[in-house]
């Protein structure tokens, strides 16, 4: 499966931008949010360290166990919120009227990547469509929390080591 390489070359891609680019999207968040999305290239990286650690276990549980339900289940998941995070970087790159930071694979690789996988998936299991959009509201809903705790997380980590 594919998905660990996906993950990691579509933040590969926001790593190698984020501080370029940082001042543009700060300049229309409301001041009083920046502290939120002010982060350094190595606080990114320790955050999103902590979930591709997420991705490969859940990834390496579906290949030993041949994706039983809850397997499959948070194999969805987790490309229902990459593609939710995909469609967050298009949406911001619409609303600054430019580049931001991991739009050229959400784009190319993980939105395209995310809906023919969970094609595949349900296809391959006659995956009940309801079951899909309660993983979809989970995603929606769990998406921001995640996002939140891991780059606290990565500012956590980095100032413990002086970064």
């Amino acid at each position: 499966m594919a998905l660990p390489p996906v993950f990691f070359i579509h933040d590969l891609e926001e790593m190698i931008t984020l501080e370029k680019y940082q001042p543009v999207v700060l300049a229309i968040v409301p001041a009083n949010y920046h502290s939120m999305f002010q982060i350094s290239t190595p606080q990114f990286a320790a955050a999103i360290s902590l979930l591709l650690v997420g991705v490969l276990i859940v990834t390496l549980l579906g290949l030993k166990r041949s994706y039983t339900p809850l397997i499959r289940n948070l194999v969805i998941w987790i490309l229902i919120v990459l593609w939710l995070n995909s469609l967050t970087h298009i949406l911001q790159a619409l609303i600054i009227g430019n580049y931001v930071p991991g739009l050229a694979t959400a784009l190319c690789l993980v939105m395209p990547y995310s809906m023919i996988f969970i094609h595949k998936i349900n296809e391959s299991v006659k995956v009940i469509q309801k079951s899909n959009l309660v993983l979809f509201v989970a995603a929606l809903v769990s998406s921001p929390l995640i996002i939140f705790i891991s780059l606290q997380f990565g500012k956590m980590i980095m100032s413990l080591f002086g970064g």
